[in-house]
Order: C-alpha cells, then sequence, then structure tokens
C-alpha cells in the first residue's frame, strides 16, 4: 500500500528522520505526513512527484509496489564512472562527498561549484538569497560559506608568512 511505501521511503533515509524532518525536507507539515503514512489522505501527484525526485525513487515503485525503490539515477552511473576512472585522490573524495548527500545538497554543491569555478564568491553569497530557497537552508548555506571565507583568509595569511 501507498502509505507503506511512504514510510518506507522514511526509514531508507540515512539516519533516523523523523515525521518531522521528513515534513520539512518535503515543504509540508508532520500532521500531512503522519495523514499519509496511515493512509488517512491520499497525497497529491504533485507530492509524491516530488518524492520521486529528492530521494530518486521509482515512481511506479511508489505508486504501485512495481519495480526497485530507487530509481536509476546519477549517482549510480557516477559511482561507476568513479570505480574505473583515474581521478587524483582529492577528486576521488569530492565525488564520495557529492554520493553521499542528498539530492538538494548536491544542487547546492554544484551551484557552489560554479561559482568558485568563475572566482565569483560575491556572486554566491547573493545567491544564497535567491527566493527558492528556504531560509534555513539560506542561513545553512550563508554559515558554511562564512566558514569557509574565513578559512581561505586564514591560509592566505598562514602563506604570506
Amino acid at each position: 500500500m501507498l502509505k507503506d511505501r511512504l514510510k518506507l521511503v522514511r526509514s531508507s533515509l540515512p539516519g533516523q528522520i523523523t515525521q518531522e524532518q521528513f515534513a520539512r525536507m518535503l515543504g509540508t507539515t508532520r500532521p500531512a505526513i503522519t495523514n499519509y503514512e496511515r493512509g488517512v489522505i491520499t497525497p497529491k501527484d504533485s507530492f509524491l512527484k516530488l518524492i520521486c525526485k529528492e530521494f530518486q525513487i521509482s515512481e511506479e515503485w511508489l505508486r504501485d509496489g512495481i519495480g526497485d525503490m530507487h530509481a536509476h539515477s546519477d549517482n549510480s552511473c557516477l559511482a561507476e564512472v568513479k570505480a574505473i576512472s583515474t581521478l587524483p585522490a582529492d577528486c576521488q573524495t569530492l565525488v564520495d562527498y557529492y554520493l553521499s548527500m542528498e539530492p538538494t545538497s548536491q544542487k547546492i554543491l554544484l551551484s557552489i561549484a560554479k561559482e568558485l569555478k568563475n572566482n565569483d564568491l560575491p556572486r554566491l553569497y547573493l545567491s544564497c538569497r535567491a527566493p527558492g530557497l528556504k531560509e534555513s537552508d539560506r542561513e545553512d548555506i550563508l554559515r558554511k560559506m562564512q566558514t569557509l571565507e574565513a578559512k581561505l583568509i586564514a591560509e592566505k595569511e598562514e602563506n604570506h608568512k
């Protein structure tokens, strides 16, 4: 049943994700998740699609229980490429980090990498203020960027000694 598969999605996530945390990840409320997992309310199609997109879940499995829970994702392709590549150790570490992240964090990392490639830290700060981000994500990104900036400044000062 859909309600059981919804519970299974939540319980399959890294860590012990509560209904409250799951709700925040999906932009809804804990009572909504409770009602979905109890089968009191059937989630809208858009919500089911969001779950599939965010957690690489097969929509066919989620809706009907057919096939594998996890959809074939870019992560599995990247893992295969990493396994046969001759990347330097630091690049392999970066790929490992990327593969271990949730999809939202992966998107953030790619966005940060693009801005760093362009050496455009001010633009990166501004993009953290994008209207589509949740306030908690925005604050988290800004804290991480401030920490990164402080480390870079400290390294630069250390190199000039």
